[in-house]
C-alpha cells in the first residue's frame, strides 16, 4: 500500500460514545444521524491522532504548508474544550487502527486523557507502539486539514483583509479553482465565475471565484464554502508535488459538508472530492444529515466509500446497519409507509435448480434477496450465457448472472472458459471453486462422524450420507480424509481424463453429481436442515465466503441502482474451504 489510513477507531467510552466500533473507508467516509450523535466528536478524535510537523524517521522537521500557509495539522482546542468536572482522568478509552506507508504494518493506537492534576490544563495523549518496537507518546506523522463551521461565517461579517496566495500567481492554478467552483456550483456561460479573490482574517482563511460584475464581498455563503473546500484539496495536490515519493496520503475532515448547499451542487461536489481521493491518496471523512448525499455514498464503490450512520433512537448511540429508507425515516422522524414501499427488482439468472437453492441459502435473511427476481434458463449454462449477451447486449444493463463456481478465474484454468471471458458487467460466481452439486458433497464429506450436524432432526448421519453418495465415492476413488477444495478438482479432472482416453467413458461428471443432489435422500435433506445453511452460517470459513460473495453482489446491485445502507465488508479472516 502507497499510502498511510486509519482503518478503524473503537471507541470504548468517550462521553456520548459507548462501544463502537467505526471502519473508516480508504477514500470517503459520509458519517450522518441526528443532533447529538457525536459526530463532530469522532472528527476530533480523528484529527487528534495525527501531527505532520516533524519526521521522526529523518529527526527534521517539516516545512510543507498549507496553499494559506499554515501546517498540515489541526488543534485540539478547534474540537474539544474539555471539563474537569464531566471529562475526568480515565473518562476516554478508545483506540484505533493506522497503516503506516514506511513500515508496511499496522499501528494500534490510544487516546486516552491525561493528568489535569499535574498541568495546567488537561489534554489528550495519544500513545502507540512504532515499528521499531518503541513506545511513543506522541501523534502518528500524517497531513490533516480539517474544516469547521467557522467556514460558515459570512464573508461580509468578518474583518478581511485581501491576500496574496504563492500558488495562485500560476495561471493553471488560479484556472483549476475557478473551473472546480464552477464545475460544483453548476456554473455555466454567463453565469460562470470568471476571476477569485483570497482574503484574511483573524480567524479565517478562503479563496472563492467571482465574476467580474462583483467582487468576493458579493459572493454567498455556499460559493464561500466551496472555495475553501478547493483550498484544501488543492493544498494536498500542491503537497504531493513537493513531497513526491515521500507523499503518503492525507486526510481531509469536513464538518456539515452539505450546509449551504443545494442538492446537485452536494452531488457534484462528492464526485469532485471521489476523484481527488482517488488520485491524491485522500480519506475524506465527513459529518451531513444530507439524505442526498447519503444515497450517493452509497452509489459509490463501497470497498472504498462508506456511509455510517448513528442513531439515539433507544438511548445510547449506536451505529446502524440500516437501508436507506431506515435512516430516512429516523432522521426525518416519521414511520415508513410500507403500502407505498416496493422495494425495485432486478432479474437476477443462474444456471440451475442446484445454483438456485445455494443462492437461495445464501441470501436467506439477508435483505437484498427482495430486491432480486432469481431464475434459470432451463439447458442454459455459461457457453449460452455468453451467446446469449453477445446477441442482446442491452441485457447488461438490465440483469445480474451469477454462474458456479468452477467459473473463476485460476492460473490452471487459463485454457477453460472462465468468467472474465464473459463481457457482462454484472456477472459473478458463487463462492469457492466449485460447481453448487459438488460443494454439497464436499461440505458433507468434510464433516466428521461426530459433528452436531448429523444430529439432526432427520436422523441424516454421515452413513446415511455415505450411503447416498455411493455412487459419487466409487465412481472417483474418493479417499476418507479431509480434502481442500483444490485436492477434490484433482480427484475430479482424474477422472475426466481417464475418460477421454476410454472407448466407453461411462458417465459423466455432471450426471453423477445431479444424480446425488436430485436423490430422495438429500433433496429432503436441503428443505430440512440444508447443509449449505450449515455451512455458510455456522462455519467460520463459510461465513468469510459468504460475505465476500454478498458484498461483490451488493456492489453489482449498487451499479443497477439499486440502494442499500447495508454494504459494508465483512472482517471474518479469510480461511478457505477445508
Amino acid at each position: 500500500m502507497s499510502k498511510t489510513y486509519i482503518k478503524e477507531i473503537r471507541i470504548n467510552k468517550f462521553r456520548g460514545l459507548k462501544n463502537i466500533t467505526l471502519p473508516i473507508a480508504e477514500r470517503i467516509t459520509l458519517i450522518s444521524g441526528k443532533n447529538a450523535t457525536s459526530k463532530s466528536t469522532i472528527l476530533g478524535i480523528i484529527a487528534h491522532t495525527f501531527n505532520f510537523k516533524n519526521n521522526y524517521i529523518t529527526n527534521k522537521s517539516i516545512e510543507n504548508r498549507t496553499i494559506w500557509g499554515e501546517f498540515f495539522i489541526s488543534k485540539f482546542s478547534e474540537h474539544f474544550k474539555l471539563s474537569e468536572t464531566y471529562d475526568p482522568i480515565y473518562s476516554m478509552n478508545l483506540e484505533g487502527i493506522v497503516f503506516d506507508k514506511h513500515s508496511q504494518q499496522d499501528i494500534v493506537f490510544t487516546q486516552e486523557l491525561g493528568d489535569y492534576t499535574k498541568q495546567e490544563r488537561q489534554r489528550v495523549v495519544v500513545r502507540y507502539v512504532d515499528s521499531n518496537k518503541q513506545k511513543q507518546d506522541r501523534k502518528i506523522t500524517h497531513p490533516v486539514i480539517y474544516l469547521g463551521l467557522k467556514r460558515l461565517f459570512p464573508i461580509v461579517e468578518r474583518q478581511n483583509q485581501k491576500a496574496e496566495f504563492d500558488y495562485f500567481s500560476n495561471q493553471a492554478n488560479k484556472e483549476e479553482f475557478i473551473t472546480l467552483s464552477n464545475r460544483i456550483l453548476l456554473k455555466t456561460h454567463q453565469n460562470s465565475s470568471t476571476n477569485m479573490t483570497s482574503t484574511a482574517s483573524k480567524f479565517l482563511t478562503s479563496t472563492v471565484a467571482h465574476g467580474n460584475n462583483y467582487d468576493n464581498e458579493s459572493v454567498s455563503v455556499g460559493e464561500d464554502n466551496i472555495g475553501q473546500i478547493l483550498l484544501a484539496l488543492l493544498s494536498f495536490k500542491k503537497l504531493k508535488s513537493e513531497m513526491k515519493n515521500e507523499y503518503q496520503g492525507g486526510i481531509l475532515l469536513i464538518d456539515e459538508v452539505e450546509n449551504s448547499l443545494f442538492p446537485a451542487a452536494q452531488q457534484e461536489l462528492l464526485r469532485v472530492l471521489n476523484e481527488f481521493a482517488s488520485e491524491y491518496s485522500l480519506q475524506i471523512v465527513m459529518t451531513s444529515h444530507s439524505p442526498v448525499l447519503m444515497k450517493e455514498v452509497l452509489k459509490l464503490n463501497q470497498d472504498k466509500n462508506k456511509l455510517l450512520y448513528l442513531t439515539n433512537s433507544y438511548g445510547e448511540i449506536e451505529l446502524t446497519n440500516w437501508e436507506l429508507e431506515q435512516i430516512e425515516a429516523d432522521i426525518s422522524g416519521v414511520v415508513i409507509n410500507k403500502a407505498k414501499t416496493t422495494p425495485k427488482k432486478i432479474d437476477c439468472y443462474v444456471e440451475d435448480e442446484e445454483a438456485k437453492n445455494l443462492l437461495n441459502t445464501l441470501l436467506n435473511r439477508h435483505k437484498i434477496k427482495k430486491h432480486l427476481k432469481i431464475d434459470y434458463i432451463k439447458g442454459f449454462g455459461c457457453s449460452e450465457y455468453i451467446r446469449l449477451i453477445e446477441k442482446m447486449p442491452h441485457i447488461k444493463k438490465n440483469t445480474i448472472i451469477i454462474l458456479d463456481g468452477d467459473l473463476k478465474p485460476d492460473k490452471e484454468k487459463t485454457n477453460k472458459l472462465t468468467i472474465s471471458k464473459i463481457k457482462h458487467p454484472n456477472a459473478l460466481t458463487l463462492p469457492t471453486n466449485l460447481p453448487p452439486d459438488q460443494l454439497l458433497f464436499l461440505i458433507l464429506h468434510n464433516l466428521p462422524d461426530n459433528d452436531n450436524y448429523w444430529r439432526n432432526s432427520l436422523m441424516f448421519t454421515k452413513p446415511v450420507f455415505s450411503n447416498a453418495a455411493k455412487e459419487v465415492y466409487s465412481k472417483f476413488l474418493i479417499p476418507s480424509q479431509i480434502l481442500s477444495c483444490n485436492e477434490f478438482e484433482k480427484i475430479i479432472d482424474t477422472y475426466r481424463k481417464k475418460q477421454a482416453t476410454e472407448q466407453k467413458p461411462g458417465k459423466r461428471v455432471r450426471d453423477i453429481f445431479k444424480d446425488f443432489f436430485k436423490s430422495t435422500t438429500i433433496n429432503n435433506v436441503c428443505k430440512s436442515c440444508n447443509p449449505f445453511e450449515y455451512y455458510f452460517f455456522r462455519q467460520s470459513n463459510g461465513k468469510t465466503l459468504k460475505e465476500e460473495f454478498l458484498q461483490e453482489l451488493i456492489n453489482k446491485l449498487l451499479k443497477q441502482g439499486i440502494i442499500l445502507a447495508d454494504s459494508k465488508k465483512s472482517c471474518y479472516n479469510t480461511d478457505k474451504l477445508r
